[in-house]
C-alpha cells in the first residue's frame, strides 16, 4: 500500500519503470532511517540504557551501523542526513540489502515511564508489526512516486515489480 496524493488521483500514478534509485530518494530513504532511529523502533535490537538501570531508552546508532556494516559492506557510513552527494550514492544493491536490514530489525516501541532526572522515556518493545508496517508504506510510496519498480510485500519481502494493493 502507498499514500496517494492529489494528482495521482487526477493525473494517475508514475510509470514504474525504473530499477535506479537517485540521490533524492536516497535522502528520502536517509530521512526515513533517521526518523526511525529517533522514534526508537530499532532500540529493541540496538539499545542504549538508561544510566539509571538497565532499562532502554533511546536506539545504540553506532552499534546499529556497526552490525550493519558487517552484514551490508558496500554501504558507506555513517548513514546520516545532509551527508551525501551524487558522488556518494550507493549502489542499488546496497540501498536495498540497507532497507531489508532496517525492516528486519524494526520493533514497536512501548513507553513504559519517564525519567525525569534523565529526561527521557524508557521502553520496551513488541513484535505487533505497526512499525514495520508504517516502514513497508512509507517506502512503498516514496518509491511508488519516483517511478521506481520494487515493492516491498505484506511479509517484507522485496519484490523487484510494483504491484498495485
Amino acid at each position: 500500500m502507498t499514500y496517494e496524493y492529489f494528482s495521482d488521483k487526477e493525473t494517475g500514478s508514475k510509470d514504474l519503470s525504473s530499477e535506479e534509485i537517485s540521490l533524492v530518494v536516497w535522502k528520502a530513504i536517509v530521512a526515513t532511517y533517521d526518523n526511525f532511529v529517533s522514534n526508537c523502533a530499532l532500540a529493541g535490537e540496538f539499545r542504549d540504557e538508561c544510566p539509571d538501570g538497565s532499562m532502554v531508552c533511546s536506539c545504540n546508532r553506532r552499534q546499529l551501523e556497526d552490525v550493519l556494516k558487517g552484514e551490508v559492506p558496500d554501504l558507506s557510513l555513517p548513514v546520516s542526513k545532509g551527508y551525501y552527494d551524487e558522488d556518494d550514492l550507493p549502489n542499488k544493491y546496497a540501498i536495498l540489502d540497507f532497507l531489508q536490514f532496517l525492516y528486519r530489525h524494526v520493533k514497536d516501541p512501548i513507553e513504559i515511564g519517564y525519567h525525569s532526572f534523565y529526561k527521557h522515556n524508557h521502553y520496551s518493545f513488541s513484535d505487533g508489526g505497526l512499525f514495520k508496517l508504517q516502514f513497508r508504506e512509507r517506502i512503498n510510496t516514496i518509491f511508488s512516486r519516483n517511478g521506481i519498480v520494487f515493492f516491498w510485500m505484506e511479509k517484507g519481502k522485496l519484490n523487484g515489480q510494483f504491484q498495485n494493493h
